[in-house]
Order: C-alpha cells, then sequence, then structure tokens
C-alpha cells in the first residue's frame, strides 16, 4: 500500500489529469504510475485527439513507466487512476504485473478490473483499492462530461 501523503498527491495528479481531458473533450479519465515513492507517468485520455481508442490513460502511463525503467513488468509500480480499469487497459495492468490499482471511480457501464480478477486462472493478480473523495469527484466529473456531450447531440 502507498503511504497516505504519496497516495493523495497521485490521486490529486490523477484528478488534474482527468480535468484536462475535460477541457479536451475528451472522456475525462487521468492515470499516474508511482515507483520508488515517485511519480513517474502522468496522462490523460486521448482517444480523440490523437484518433486512436488505446490511446486510455492508463495505457499511456504503463507504456511510459516501462520505457523509463527499461523493463515490461512492472511490479514495483502503482497504478492510480480515476476510472476502474476496462478490459483493455486491465490486461496490461495484469501482464505488465503491476503491484497495486487505486482508483476513484468504479467501471459500471462495463466489465472492468474487478470482472477480470474474478476469473479463474488470472496469471498476475494486483492489490485493488476503491478510494472515495468529496476532494477528487470523479464519477461526478464523468457525468458532467456525459451530460454535456449528450447535449451536443440532441
Amino acid at each position: 500500500m502507498l503511504e497516505e501523503t504519496l497516495l493523495r498527491h497521485a490521486l490529486s495528479m490523477a484528478y488534474a489529469e482527468a480535468e484536462i481531458a475535460f477541457a479536451e473533450n475528451e472522456v475525462p479519465v487521468g492515470a499516474v504510475i508511482v515507483y520508488d515513492n515517485e511519480i513517474i507517468a502522468r496522462d490523460h485520455n486521448r482517444i480523440v485527439t490523437e484518433s486512436n481508442a488505446l490511446r486510455h490513460a492508463e495505457l499511456s502511463v504503463i507504456e511510459k513507466a516501462a520505457q523509463l525503467l527499461k523493463n515490461e513488468r512492472l511490479t514495483e509500480c502503482h497504478l492510480v487512476t480515476t476510472l476502474e480499469p476496462c478490459m483493455m487497459c486491465s490486461g496490461a495492468v495484469i501482464w505488465a504485473r503491476i503491484k497495486s490499482v487505486h482508483f476513484l471511480s468504479e467501471e459500471t457501464r462495463a466489465p472492468g478490473l474487478r470482472t477480470l480478477l474474478a476469473l479463474p486462472n488470472v496469471n498476475h493478480t494486483p492489490q485493488l483499492y476503491r478510494h472515495r473523495s468529496e476532494e477528487w469527484d470523479a464519477p461526478s466529473l464523468m457525468r458532467r462530461f456525459f451530460q454535456m456531450r449528450r447535449g451536443e447531440e440532441k
């Protein structure tokens, strides 16, 4: 488990990335990777701006951390994200062998990391932590984004 002060800082940075995504008209998800008590990667969704369905925040920070550490195995890294990783990002978490995942909002529209980890024979199970915060209200940010998007579609 991450030390409380570091965890709060990482949650704050992930939420700041989600706010950047919101401002860029991206689904507001932000993520950071913590390694050796330091944030070594941070990013937000860039699906629309890069016209690439793979540019999820979690995939981006996993890729950045692997490049920085020069290792595809991130066994001592912690992923901190505003939304429970989707199935695609969950696969990356498992294959990279991320030590723990901390998230602010549960994935309710599709299967996420909790669903994947419930399957038999998963080769790696990270520690999983759901954090509730009035300070960083990721569920509200997500609702506002989709309300705004639905309003534009009318």
